[in-house]
């Protein structure tokens, strides 16, 4: 049996340049950043605590600058293809039922925010499985999904896809996971992943 164990760390670090006051957890806890002895100096309301003593800086405001590691639970492998990608794929396994043939208009057309319809929102999962029906074409879209994602400062992913909506050309069910496995697996990125099948 396939088993897959992923393992998730983070290790938060502040830039050196903060008030050592700023690195702790509990700073907001206290109601106070000033450095030294945490006081009831300010309403936790208070939308911009008073600066540093020592630094001079208003706690946070780097913080906020400083991009964090993000986990994504039950993203659907189906439902994040690049546009490129899915033409690519159409072409190479004979899918001939897009709704555009160009990136851009594929985009705007998988672009669901506005439609107000669940039938026209599941119709492009339709077309993401169409493409997706080869081990190759699978491993592509696992291994550029974690590219992306990556990319986009996740470093921990549960993957949600169907092994069996991958099987109208005769893929088995574990080939389907393999290549997917294969694919994330072999990004390169450090993402760290679960599949959720």
């Amino acid at each position: 049996a396939l088993s897959v164990v992923a393992r998730f760390k983070i290790r938060p670090s502040a830039p050196s340049s903060l008030c050592s006051r700023i690195r702790t957890t509990d700073r907001w806890k206290f109601g106070s950043m000033r450095c030294g002895v945490a006081t009831k100096s300010f309403p936790l309301s208070v939308s911009t605590p008073p600066s540093c003593h020592k630094c001079g800086r208003a706690p946070g405001a780097r913080l906020a600058a400083v991009p964090l590691p993000s986990v994504l639970l039950h993203d659907h492998l189906d439902g994040g293809l690049r546009p490129s990608t899915v033409l690519e794929l159409a072409e190479s396994t004979g899918y001939r039922h897009l709704p555009a043939d160009d990136p851009d208009e594929l985009a705007s057309w998988f672009d669901q925010s506005e439609s107000g319809s669940l039938e026209r929102y599941l119709e492009s999962f339709a077309h993401t499985i169409g493409v997706m029906q080869d081990a190759e074409g699978l491993e592509r879209v696992a291994y550029e999904t974690a590219v992306d994602l990556a990319g986009d400062g996740v470093v921990y992913a549960e993957i949600r896809f169907c092994p069996w909506l991958h099987t109208t050309k005769g893929l088995d069910p574990r080939t389907v996971i393999e290549a997917v496995a294969a694919g994330l697996a072999g990004s390169g990125t450090g993402l760290e992943w679960g599949l959720i099948i």
